[in-house]
Parts: structure tokens; C-alpha cells; sequence
């Protein structure tokens, strides 16, 4: 539950201007991917907020620097999409002040559907369908997502984690910009991504950043 991790992030935000926090693991692989090394993998947002969509350019970005993966990019995916984005239903029963997890939920039709349309060996789909504001001073954003390898809409991995965007709710500290907020998610979407590399072994050696 992410009621203890607020707590901890208070007191590491008044550290740091941008904190990213998680429940440990980021990523957890289900099953071993069956594909050689290489494959193509297309992220996809799993709602049609605004910051589900900018989350899911920033995981784009962060796989394609952080992995061997051939990302699609975003905008491409984008565009083999109509009406991208839109509601695909996600791996939760409730999300409000936290995500309760059901991986049997989400709509594998539809995932199946993607990967036909987008053509890609993996899809990593996520949704933020919550975030939360402490006192307008810390803001969260909640975090659940799955790996799926296709054709047939194989979960191989998920995880759930949130970035948090603030340096304490004392009043004299500044509300975060939304700046800020996508400082925090771009860096927590770098460490997922890392996982994901690490974990399906496709990880770069040498990284130049």
C-alpha cells in the first residue's frame, strides 16, 4: 500500500526538490519471454488522460535508451492507432487513493487487437489511472503496467509503482510546476525502464549518460 510509502516520500522530499519513489520491485517477470534478443516492443497508454499519454512517450524514450528493444516511437504509434488514445480496460478493481491490482481484469481482446495492428513482438501497456495531492504541496502519480508478448497476448511481466513531484507540505515551500511533475515521471519511467531491460535481457553494456 502506498500509505507508508507518502510518509517516506515526505521525508525524502524535503531532501530533494523531485523525488520518484515505488514499491520495490518496479518490475516483476511473470513468464520468460520466448523471442531472441533484439525483438520490436510498441508502448502503449492504457487511458486517454493526458498524463497517461505523456507517461507512456516518456517509457518510449526511456526503453529506447535504456534497452536493446526496437522501440516503436510513440508518435508512430500513434499514428497506426485510430482514435489513440483510448479507456483500455487495466489490470485494477479500484483506483483511487491507491491501485488494487487484478492482473485478470484487463482486456486481452483488445491487447490482442494492438499487437495485430502494431505488429510489434511486445507490447508494455500502462496506466495511471490515480494521483493524489498532499496538502498542494506534494503531488503523486500511480502507476500499474504489463508486459505482454504476442501474438496471443501473453502476460510476461508487471509491476506497479508512482512518482512523486515536491519537497514538503510546509508552507513555505513552493507548489510543484507541472515541470516538476514530468521531471519526476520522465525519471521514474528511466528506472522502470532499466528494470525491464535488466530483467528480459536486453539491457545495453555501455551507456553514455
Amino acid at each position: 500500500m502506498r500509505a507508508a510509502g507518502i510518509l517516506l516520500a515526505i521525508f525524502l522530499a524535503s531532501v530533494a526538490s523531485t523525488a520518484c519513489s515505488s514499491r520495490a520491485p518496479l518490475f516483476t517477470m511473470t513468464e520468460p519471454p520466448s523471442h531472441p534478443r533484439g525483438k520490436t516492443i510498441a508502448v502503449v497508454s492504457g487511458l486517454k488522460r493526458d498524463v497517461n499519454v505523456f507517461i507512456a512517450g516518456c517509457m518510449a524514450d526511456a526503453l529506447q535508451r535504456r534497452s536493446t528493444f526496437q522501440v516503436i516511437p510513440h508518435d508512430q504509434v500513434a499514428r497506426k492507432l485510430p482514435s489513440y488514445p483510448f479507456n483500455i480496460a487495466g489490470p485494477y478493481r479500484s483506483a483511487y487513493f491507491d491501485i488494487e491490482e487484478d492482473y485478470s481484469r484487463t482486456d486481452l481482446a483488445k491487447v490482442r487487437e494492438l499487437h495485430r495492428t502494431l505488429g510489434a513482438d511486445y507490447l508494455f501497456i500502462i496506466w495511471a489511472p490515480t494521483g493524489s495531492t498532499l496538502e498542494k504541496k506534494i503531488v503523486f502519480v500511480d502507476m500499474i503496467s504489463q508486459l505482454f508478448e504476442g501474438p496471443g497476448a501473453r502476460e510476461v511481466g508487471h509491476g506497479v509503482f508512482w512518482a512523486s513531484a515536491g519537497r514538503s507540505t510546509c508552507f513555505l515551500s513552493p507548489t510543484p510546476k507541472e515541470e516538476d511533475v514530468q521531471a519526476s515521471l520522465k525519471k521514474a519511467c528511466d528506472r522502470v525502464a532499466t528494470e525491464i531491460a535488466e530483467k528480459t535481457g536486453m539491457e545495453k553494456k555501455q551507456q553514455n549518460q
